[in-house]
């Protein structure tokens, strides 16, 4: 049979028809067990060429994923544990100040903690702002020392004691001594400068300075406003965790620190 293929190409120049055509009739004479091993080919290469094409589709094929909703933008995750989270109000008649204490004063179980989110932005667009953006919405401001420390977005909370909502603040930062040395070299005007955590409301004055404290082999610092209310403003730094914390009052500080020690 391989003499007739030869002759016929030397005496004919055929066409890809003709010769699929030929051979056709070739194989008709062929031995079975040679056709029936072409056949097996033939069918390895059909279901080789039908996975990759099913292969590439699924590569291909459009993300079936639902994409975020408007208002529904990621917040970082939270320092501590809290009981609550509340998103301010995005209105912008009324200063940040006036709107995280009007939420801070949220209904809910005194020694908990409500976490204040702020967004800027709007929809999918929105984010949490860094620690120099909050300050620039909420009026306030804070030594370059701890602005260029800060390594993550701040965390707005309301510690809710016997007296009423504490307001707090906590920062991550990336270089813990540099720091605490501009809160130490802030402090005679520290109060006045993050009055946003006071309800926007001048603090109490008072001439005292700030005191070491410690908690739980956790020190602080604390100047003390209104004893009667345990009002005033403290500040710490929980080493483990990179975290700065300040609060106004001494309860709310101590509270964080319990509230740090559990989520180590």
């Amino acid at each position: 049979m391989r003499s007739d293929v030869s002759e016929f190409l030397k005496t004919t120049k055929p066409s890809l028809v003709s010769l699929l055509t030929r051979q056709a009739q070739w194989d008709e004479y062929s031995p079975a067990p040679r056709r029936a091993w072409r056949w097996v080919l033939m069918g390895a290469a059909l279901g080789a060429l039908g996975l990759a094409g099913g292969v590439i589709w699924y590569l291909g094929r459009p993300s079936t994923l639902p994409s975020p909703a408007a208002g529904t933008a990621a917040v970082p995750p939270p320092f501590i544990f809290f009981e609550d989270t509340l998103d301010l109000d995005s209105g912008t008649a009324r200063p940040l100040s006036v709107r995280l204490a009007a939420s801070a004063g949220a209904p809910g179980t005194p020694g908990s903690f409500l976490r204040l989110i702020v967004r800027v932005g709007e929809g999918e667009t929105a984010s949490t702002p860094d620690l120099g953006q909050l300050l620039r919405l909420a009026g306030g401001r804070l030594p370059p020392g701890l602005t260029d420390a800060a390594d993550a977005p701040p965390q707005l909370f309301a510690y809710r004691s016997s007296s009423g909502p504490e307001l707090g603040l906590m920062i991550e930062v990336k270089n813990q001594a540099r720091a605490l040395q501009a809160l130490l070299a802030a402090e005679p005007s520290l109060a006045r400068d993050i009055e946003f955590l006071f309800g926007g409301a001048p603090p109490p004055l008072s001439f005292a300075p700030y005191l070491d404290f410690t908690y739980r082999n956790i020190s602080f610092r604390y100047l003390e406003l209104d004893a009667a209310r345990d009002r005033g403003l403290g500040y710490l730094l929980f080493p483990s965790k990179r975290l700065i914390v300040m609060a106004t009052s001494d309860g709310a500080l101590r509270a964080a620190i319990d509230r740090l020690f559990e989520n180590r």
